[in-house]
This record gives C-alpha cells, structure tokens and sequence, in this order.
C-alpha cells in the first residue's frame, strides 16, 4: 500500500489470540508448450525441395552452411564420397526427419508453490509464522527459478500504553537461464532436416557456419550447447524490524522503530569446453589437437571453459524516532503534530507536520 509523500507501508500477516492454528495453501499451473503451429516454417520435405529446385534450376544461392542438409549430402555425390544410391537414400532420410526442434528445446511449463502458516497466543502476546516453496519451470527447458521464504511476526503488549512488534523474513531464490545459447532464436530458423540425435541416440554434431552466433563452423549440436552453457542467479534477502510504541500521555505517542535488510546476490555465467562457443575462442574443436601441436600451444584457452562471476552484497540499516501529538481543544478545534519525514529518511532533518481543524 502506498502512502502519503511517497512512503510503502507494508501490512504483515499478523497472529491471533487462540489456540496453535495451521492453515495450508497451495497451487499447480499447468502452461501449453511452444509449438510450429503459429510459424510459418517449411518443414522437412519443403525444404528439401526448395534446395533441389535452386540446384535443378541453376540459380545461385547464399549457402550458409554447405556441409549440412541436402546441400551437403549433395557435396557429397558430387565429389565422390557417396554413391547415387546412397545420395538418394540420404535425400529421403532427409525428407522425413522433420526434427521438431520445439519439441527437443521446449517443454509445457509448470509451477507450483505451497504455504504453510502457523498462528496463536495471547491477549498480550501473539505470533504468526510462515513458511513457503516455489518452483516455476520455464518453457524453454534450461530456465526455471526456486524459491523458499520464512517469516516471523510477534506483537507483545507488555501494558495497555507499551507495545513491540517485532518481524524477522528471509528468503532464497535460485534462477537458472541461459547463457551463449538462445533457444528460440535456434528453433525459429533452423532447417528442421537437421536431425538432433544420430540413429543411436547419440548427439548429432555437425560445423555450423551459421552467420549468427559465435560457433565459427566448429562442431556444433543445439542439446548440447544448451546443456554445456548456462547463466545461474543466487539470491538471499533477510529483513528484519522492531517497532515499539509507547503512549506517554493521552496526547503524547512515542514511535521507535530499528530495521535491518540484507541482500546478497552471486551470478554466473559459464560455458564448458565442449562447447562450439569456446571452440571459436579455442581455434580447433575439443581434444583435436595435442598438446605438442601449433594449434594447442597458440591458442588463446587450450583447456578448460569459461566461467563469469559477479557478487553483489548490501545491508542496510534505519533508525527512526518520532513522536506525535494529538489534542481537541473544547471538544471544537483538533491540533495534530508529529514528523513527516519519510520511513527510511536518512538526511538528519524531520520537519514537522502541524494540522489544526475544526470538528
């Protein structure tokens, strides 16, 4: 909720007098994953076709990738590595691979949180607690986020003119993206005849001279530069706060209030050296060169990946006193004065709010 001047007042859940109270809430979503069926993208066949005709026909082309599809299969026959046969047996493998790369990089996202709340106490001193888990898979699979979170609330009324509320909150968030990878932007416009697994399930590689991304035709396969990449965020938030009030007089209130907050946060993004990105920076695809050769020695990362680490840690803390004067003069005019200085203003000045009225 938001007041006055800028100020977010923040209503906690609060205990109730009475006996131990558990209450459970939870809930499951359930989302459609991403599909071709709102792209108009040729599949397997179509393509093939389409290559064939710019050969058929004599036309020139801006092959991107020669080695790959039926342009290389075509290669292939052409200089004398397969035979007719064997071309044309590629073509129609070719023709019904229709690798649904949504399929293979895509999933129906689902999350799921649950809540537990504990309450009770007395008339003079309540509590209220709560603990809480999250989990939210994305529909890219590779993205998700986890999330657990606590809270503690007591109010004690130590006299009818004394009061303290104290709330303790921490919380844990682990997020887990992407990094050299985009998968969408891979299952958008790559040729569905590329096949994602060998016939023995095995991962199919082949260069990639795509003009997007940084692969530089090393050996490149989409599962696994998924899943050898990655961008990671830890987050932990801890709040803290004690409020006491005190009524000096009928007129006169007194308000204390000490909060701390906390934050840390640790990101990483990373890549393994078995991936095309790191063979770019590399110069040659993994364990293709001895640690003799030219190539191993003049490479700028001969081993090893890439990992990128930020860390971020913050605290702060805010102290606050006020008091606050409230009076009716003959049952007629109503004099209200106390600061009106922001929560969390540091500056060292409070100006004084004076309102006086007439009832």
């Amino acid at each position: 909720m938001r007041a006055a001047n800028g100020v977010i007042v923040i209503n906690t859940k609060r205990g109730k007098v009475g006996s131990l109270s558990v209450s459970y809430s939870g809930g499951l979503n359930v989302g459609q994953r991403v599909s071709y069926n709102s792209l108009e993208m040729m599949n397997s066949k179509e393509r093939v076709a389409v290559s064939k005709e710019i050969f058929d026909r004599g036309l020139s082309a801006n092959w991107t990738n020669n080695n790959i599809g039926y342009a290389g299969a075509l290669n292939d026959y052409l200089f004398g590595k397969i035979s007719a046969t064997e071309f044309e047996a590629e073509v129609a493998k070719l023709e019904t691979n229709n690798t649904d790369w949504f399929k293979l990089l895509y999933r129906n996202p689902v999350s799921t949180n649950h809540t537990v709340s504990f309450s009770g106490g007395s008339e003079k001193a309540r509590y209220y607690a709560s603990l809480n888990y999250s989990k939210n898979n994305g529909t890219a699979i590779g993205n998700d986020m986890t999330n657990y979170g606590s809270h503690i609330g007591l109010n004690m009324d130590f006299s009818s003119k004394f009061h303290v509320s104290a709330d303790l909150s921490a919380n844990y968030s682990e997020t887990n993206g992407f990094g050299e990878f985009n998968p969408y932007t891979y299952a958008s416009s790559t040729n569905r005849a590329i096949p994602g697994y060998n016939d023995d399930g095995s991962l199919f590689y082949y260069q990639n001279r795509s003009t997007t991304g940084n692969y530089g035709g090393y050996l490149f396969n989409a599962i696994n530069e998924r899943n050898q990449t990655g961008n990671t965020n830890k987050t932990v938030d801890i709040n803290s706060s004690v409020n006491a009030y005190y009524d000096i007089s009928n007129d006169i209130k007194w308000n204390t209030l000490l909060s701390m907050s906390a934050s840390s946060m640790r990101g990483q993004t990373w890549a393994s050296e078995r991936t095309a990105y790191i063979a770019n920076i590399r110069g040659y695809d993994y364990d293709t060169a001895l640690p003799t050769s030219w190539l191993y020695k003049s490479s700028k990362l001969p081993q090893g990946g890439e990992l990128n680490e930020e860390n971020t840690n913050k605290i702060n803390w805010n102290l606050r006193n006020s008091i606050q004067y409230d009076h009716v003069f003959n049952k007629v005019h109503a004099l209200t004065m106390h600061p009106s200085a922001p929560v969390g203003d540091t500056s060292g000045t409070c100006h004084p709010l004076i309102v006086l009225h007439s009832l």
